[in-house]
């Protein structure tokens, strides 16, 4: 079963918390989670470190996590920190993480 979860908190460090709960109880509910960040218009380290954290999650759980419409920001970051290999990076399309 593939769920669909319409992010539209940035990722911050003052959303995190609450994020990780979220989205750790989505990843748990499905065979694939699809993460529609179009709503995402910051980012920071801890949003970061969050998105790295879920995809190391999912992989561990053996589910498919994808990213809907990351933004440009987001993708930045990733190549900043150089984890765009962790995520397969390609703006505006349906990225594997």
């Amino acid at each position: 079963m593939n769920t669909v979860l319409q992010v539209d908190k940035d990722l911050t460090v003052y959303a995190v918390h609450e994020l990780k709960e979220q989205l750790l109880s989505a990843l748990g509910q499905s065979g694939t989670l699809t993460l529609d960040l179009s709503g995402v218009g910051e980012v920071d380290g801890a949003g970061v470190q969050l998105m790295l954290s879920l995809a190391l999650e999912s992989r561990q759980r053996d589910i498919g996590l994808y990213m809907k419409a990351p933004p440009k920001v987001l993708l930045e970051a990733f190549e900043l920190v150089n984890i765009c290999v962790e995520f397969r990076c390609a703006p505006e399309e349906e990225v594997a993480a």
